[in-house]
């Protein structure tokens, strides 16, 4: 079983090299490749994402010019997952305030709750303003339609877990991205 691990990264260049550091270290179940995907930095994320890459043969980095927002990351991301034919995709962002070791929990939680989507919360656990979360994205929720987009199954315990940087899924081939 293939997973593969989206690092979605803007203006992340000094965070970089230690989540992916993170990520190896936590040696997810089934890990098969890391792909940074740069949102169009501009402190030379895109050059240290490269540099990772060729000193690791599990990375791939895919890049844009312009700034595009998370969401096309995670589409971005996705499609890359697709074409690795990975069953699995989880997100971890790049500014190192989601924690990599969480996913081997939330992937076994993924896999025993019988869900296409799970989404880990820093919120809940109260680390979101001691991490440097802005006040105004915690009182922000993400709606379902990211859920409905991608035709997923989606547990949300508290409504706290509908934001997050964590999202272990499984990719369904009869999905849509980008819709």
């Amino acid at each position: 079983m293939k997973l593969v691990v989206l690092v979605p990264a803007y203006n992340a260049a000094r965070h970089l090299p230690e989540v992916i550091a993170r990520i190896a270290a936590a040696r997810p179940p089934h890990l098969f490749r890391i792909v940074i995907v740069d949102d169009g930095s501009t402190d030379g994320t895109a050059a240290v994402a490269q540099d990772l890459a060729r000193a690791a043969g599990d990375i791939e980095v895919v890049g844009s010019t312009a700034q595009r927002r998370l969401r096309r990351c995670h589409e971005d991301g996705l499609q890359v997952a697709r074409t690795l034919d990975a069953e699995r995709a989880a997100s971890v962002h790049a500014d190192g305030q989601y924690s990599p070791e969480a996913l081997t929990d939330l992937l076994a939680a993924l896999d025993s709750r019988g869900l296409d989507l799970l989404q880990g919360s820093r919120i809940a656990g109260g680390q979101a303003l001691a991490g440097g979360m802005p006040l105004y994205k915690i009182r922000r929720k993400l709606g379902d339609g990211e859920t409905r987009t991608l035709g997923l199954r989606a547990a949300h315990d508290r409504p706290a877990q509908r934001l997050s940087g964590l999202r272990p899924a499984r990719p369904r081939r009869d999905s849509v991205f980008g819709v």
